[in-house]
């Protein structure tokens, strides 16, 4: 074994020690910008990671943190409006989703920037209700606001009443006031089964989907209409059926007949 090369009296020899100084990595503009960008998005996933935990706990899968963060990285702009957007039709639990339950359209209102009015058609599946041994169903909305001037979100919910599954083609009327100073919102819808007003806590019972991400900011709203524009132009087009190809014809088969 080597031993050390110094005297009882000095100090040991030790290698001059690395200037302190930042790598050319950490100080690189793009580096820096990227390292910003994952803290937005994060932020951002937290925040409404924390919201829905508090209303559907029981029921949002564990990963849902990681799920958001991944659909909002493949949006090339830090717009907060449009990293939220890409979580539309977003089932809270993936193995649970909301059309298992019914079928649901949504339609929505803002009158003076200020009164929210949400209407949501349900025709529920009683096949599905029945497998469950419920009866009836309930919706709850639950609106997610960002403001201008608040770094944090604000958030309110409403719940319907029961209905009896045998009621087809019903629509509920929501109605919210923003809060002030709204840039955009989110809604959530939550299907809940039960019998006697009572909800079933069973999980096939449930389902909750981020339904309508909108925003009242006119340069968030052309931005989001240029990217369905560029969504429709881009659809690729239904095939038209080859009329060139001679067919034959098919005949009712003779019942006299062998063939």
């Amino acid at each position: 074994m080597a031993k050390k090369n110094f005297d009882s009296f000095g100090l040991p020899e030790r290698k001059p020690r690395r200037p302190k100084f930042a790598s050319p990595q950490a100080v690189h503009p793009d580096f820096e910008k990227q390292i910003s960008r994952t803290v937005f998005v994060n932020n951002l996933a937290a925040d409404l990671n924390s919201i829905i935990k508090e209303y559907f706990d029981r029921y949002k899968i564990s990963d849902f943190y990681q799920r958001a963060q991944s659909k909002m990285r493949k949006e090339p702009l830090n717009n907060p409006f449009l990293l939220i957007r890409r979580l539309r039709e977003m089932d809270i639990h993936p193995r649970y989703p909301l059309g298992a339950l019914g079928s649901h359209k949504l339609t929505t209102a803002i009158q003076k920037k200020k009164e929210l009015q949400i209407s949501v058609g349900a025709n529920a599946f009683e096949t599905k209700a029945l497998r469950n041994h419920n009866k009836s169903y309930s919706l709850k909305l639950i609106l997610i606001c960002w403001l201008y001037n608040i770094d944090k979100p604000v958030h309110f919910c409403q719940d319907s009443e029961w209905l009896h599954y045998t009621d087809k083609d019903m629509v509920f009327d929501f109605n919210f006031t923003l809060p002030k100073n709204t840039r955009f919102f989110m809604i959530c819808l939550w299907h809940m089964q039960g019998n006697d007003e009572i909800r079933d806590l069973n999980m096939r019972a449930n389902a909750m989907r981020i339904i309508r991400v909108d925003s009242l900011d006119e340069e968030d709203a052309a931005l989001a209409k240029e990217r369905d524009d560029a969504a429709k132009y881009n659809e690729p087009k239904k095939p038209k059926p080859d009329t060139s190809i001679i067919r034959v014809k098919a005949r009712k088969a003779d019942p006299k007949s062998d063939a």
